[in-house]
């Protein structure tokens, strides 16, 4: 069953030791900034397949990889079926 974890997320590249986010994105972060210099709006939608720890104690690569990624995929897509269900338009 897929789930969604709760955490921040932040496309920019701040060096500190403890940051306030869970994880960065950068490739969705390079799309962004594509489609701002163009002044085309712009939301992502991205499925995180890592990040610390494994909740579910598989025994490590290949398992976890296929089975977060199966997660982190299905997750965006609720998330972006969601939207689009809710989306009024602009």
């Amino acid at each position: 069953m897929p789930f969604l974890a709760h955490g921040l997320l932040s496309n920019l590249k701040i060096p500190v030791q403890k940051p306030a986010f869970d994880a960065v994105d950068q490739e969705t972060a390079a799309a962004q900034a594509v489609a701002n210099a163009r002044g085309i709006p712009f939301l992502g939608i991205r499925g995180m397949s890592d990040g610390p720890g494994d909740p579910l104690n598989l025994p490590g690569f290949p398992f976890q990889f296929f089975l977060y990624k199966q997660i982190a995929v299905e997750n965006a897509a609720l998330v972006a079926q969601a939207f689009l269900q809710n989306w009024t338009g602009a």
